[in-house]
Parts: C-alpha cells; sequence; structure tokens
C-alpha cells in the first residue's frame, strides 16, 4: 500500500523526533559534554560587542516570531496571522511543558567555565526558541517561499534562520545543540501533523471546533503542568545555583525552574482567549495597508501587551505556585481574547469606522471597501 505525502510526512517527523528524544534521555552526559566543549570553543573569542549582539538577537528572535503573527494578524491576512501566532505560542508553551517533564539542566548551571550570557532560571530541555521558531519558520516559510518568485532566495532565508536562532542559543550557553535539536524535531512533528489534509481544512477557517480545540489543549497543558509541578522531583545539584550565582549574580534553588515553566506553560491560555476573540469578531475585513494604519495597529497591540506584562509582573510579587500559574494564565486568555476582538475594533474606531456593539464583539453598520479590500485567507 501506498502511503501519501502527508502521511510519510507525519511518519519520518515521528521517527525523527523519536529518535532525538531517546538519544536525549540514554546518552545526556556525553551530548552535554561533547556540547560543552563546542560552547566553550564558540566563547573563547567573545568580545562584549559580541555578547551585545547575540543578547540583542536573542530578544529580538522572541520579538520577531511573535511580532510577524500579531502584523499579520492585525494588517495583512487575519488567519494566517491568527495560526501562525497560536502556532508560536503552543510551540513555547509546548517547550516550557516539556522542560518539567525532562528537568534537565542549562549549559552555564553544569559547567563552570561556560559563561552564562543568558541567565534564565527554567530547564533547558528542549530549547524552547527552537520549538517556537520551527513551529513559525515551518509552517509560513512554505506559503511565503510559494507565494511568489525567487524561491531560492527565500529557501535560503529561512535555513539561515532556522541554523542562526540555534546557533544563538549556543553561544549564550543558553543550550546545549542536542536540546536546540530536540526542539527542532518536535516542531517539525507539529507542523507535519497540523499539514495533515484533514486538520488542515478544520484550521482554514475559524471555527467552533477550532476554538473548542485551543480550549481543550489550554485546559490539558495546563493540568499537566500543575500535576508535574505538584508531583515531579527532579534531580537538582547545589553546583547548578553556584554556577548560576556567581555567573548571573542572582539565586537558583531547585524549586525556581519548576515555577519558572509551570507559569511560562500558562502563556497557552493566550490561544484559547485568542481564538475565541477572533471567532467572535464579526468584521472581516482589513484596513488599508499603510504605514500610519500599521503604527496605529502596532501601538494599539503595544499598549495591550505592555498592560498584560504589567499585571504578570505585579502577580509575580505577590502570587507564588499555581496561584501565580493561574493568574497568568487568566491574564494571557483575556489579553489573547483582546487581541482577536478588542484590539481590531480599537483600530476601526480610529480609523473612523462606524460599528455596532454586538453580544460579544462588534459588528459593521458601514463597511468602506477601498479602506477594506482584503477579506478571507487564501491558503
Amino acid at each position: 500500500m501506498e502511503l501519501n505525502p502527508n502521511t510519510l510526512n507525519i511518519i519520518i517527523a515521528s521517527i525523527f523526533a523519536l529518535i532525538c528524544t531517546c538519544l536525549q534521555i540514554a546518552i545526556q552526559e556525553q551530548l552535554e559534554d561533547s556540547s560543552a566543549d563546542y560552547i566553550e570553543w564558540l566563547q573563547t573569542d567573545r568580545t562584549s560587542f559580541s555578547e551585545f549582539i547575540f543578547k540583542s538577537f536573542g530578544f529580538i528572535t522572541q520579538l520577531v516570531y511573535v511580532g510577524t503573527g500579531v502584523i499579520l494578524f492585525l494588517s495583512f491576512d487575519r488567519h494566517l496571522g491568527f495560526l501562525t501566532l497560536s502556532f508560536g505560542l503552543i510551540g513555547a508553551a509546548s517547550s516550557t511543558l516539556l522542560k518539567l517533564m525532562y528537568a534537565q539542566p542549562r549549559p552555564y548551571w553544569k559547567y563552570s567555565h561556560i559563561a552564562g550570557l543568558d541567565c534564565a532560571t527554567d530547564w533547558g530541555t528542549p530549547s524552547g526558541h527552537a520549538l517556537s521558531a520551527g513551529c513559525v519558520l515551518f509552517y509560513i516559510g512554505p506559503i511565503w517561499i510559494n507565494s511568489s518568485k525567487r524561491k531560492l532566495w527565500k529557501v535560503c532565508v529561512i535555513i539561515f534562520a532556522v541554523f542562526i536562532t540555534g546557533f544563538n542559543r549556543n553561544y549564550l550557553g543558553a543550550h546545549f545543540y542536542s536540546q536546540v535539536v530536540l526542539g527542532y524535531s518536535y516542531s517539525l512533528l507539529f507542523i507535519s501533523i497540523m499539514a495533515y489534509p484533514y486538520i488542515y481544512e478544520k484550521l482554514r477557517k475559524i471555527s467552533k471546533e477550532v476554538v473548542y480545540f485551543t480550549h481543550g489543549l489550554a485546559g490539558v497543558m495546563f493540568l499537566t503542568a500543575s500535576l508535574l509541578y505538584c508531583f515531579r522531583k527532579p534531580y537538582w545539584d547545589e553546583e547548578w545555583g553556584r554556577n548560576y550565582s556567581e555567573k548571573c549574580g542572582g539565586k537558583l534553588h531547585d524549586g525556581k525552574p519548576m515555577i519558572s515553566d509551570f507559569t511560562q506553560t500558562s502563556y497557552i491560555c493566550i490561544v484559547a482567549g485568542l481564538s475565541l476573540g477572533y471567532f467572535k469578531l464579526e468584521i472581516k475585513g482589513l484596513p488599508k495597508f499603510n504605514i500610519k494604519n500599521l503604527a496605529i495597529s502596532l501601538g494599539i497591540a503595544g499598549t495591550c501587551a505592555g498592560i498584560i506584562l504589567g499585571c504578570v509582573f505585579l502577580f509575580s510579587l505577590f502570587l507564588d505556585g499555581i496561584f501565580l500559574a493561574f493568574a497568568v494564565g487568566l491574564t494571557g486568555y483575556f489579553g489573547g481574547f483582546s487581541l482577536g476582538n478588542v484590539v481590531p475594533l480599537l483600530i476601526y474606531r480610529l480609523l473612523g469606522v462606524k460599528i455596532d456593539k454586538g453580544e460579544f464583539g462588534f459588528k459593521f453598520r458601514e463597511i468602506d471597501e477601498v479602506d477594506l479590500p482584503r477579506v478571507g485567507y487564501k491558503p
């Protein structure tokens, strides 16, 4: 019996992810030792300028992969932006959930000779940057490549983005190369499943099934993270905490990585809120693209994001454990709903479009086809 290409892709991605997982578990020490030598070599001739560049790049990549989805959602293609942002956030939340399961250290925790240029307090396996970036790049990359000419150039850009993201995590001492490869293997598996025809058809438009799926996924992931946080007792070497203190100046104990990853897993609630907000949004068109409208869109989205992050920071001062994760998840849910529903409405109000308030969202009273030329999603 001949397998169709989509099924074959899933099988190949599954085998690759399984091999990477088995190797990570079976020969963890050997992989970490060889990777430590590689990272030490990378950091041998580092300068303050190179540190600044790679630190900046690590921060920028987080913004780029999330920002791409936001910009697409608000200004170019509503549905493509929704999927891009959702896949990136699912990848990020999945990585932290997997970190709770693996509970493996970062390079600069374990090896005193590796500089800690990132100073993260969560576990290291798998790389969250690789998993999240992979979900975005492996999904939107083929769409971008097939959208017009210069396909070879676009393929090179995608390959470079994949490479430089992983290389950056190694240079900063944030991840062993095995952790980066593992993250990419999981993202490949996820995207190959999402590309399966039955699932792809379900995702071609926002629907109740998509909303149910995102809420169910958020519930399962949060419950799993809660159980791991409460009952998982990972191995902890006090040397890791001493190395962290010497390199980063703070304190790191056995409970800090667990609460950090537990809290970050609750970011999956953003996807659930975003899907509901988008589903209830009655506006189908998009503002005419120009610099002014883009600036207004990003300004409103940035303001909302700042408010959400401010709330999360306040929660971190007064709450801990499950209460903190629940508060962050709830805040993320309302933040996602706001991005999917409230933010587009505010943008239209600032652009002078008259709208009526509906039961959950808003309905157009008047639509100017000149200002709102792009409708729907064309896969």
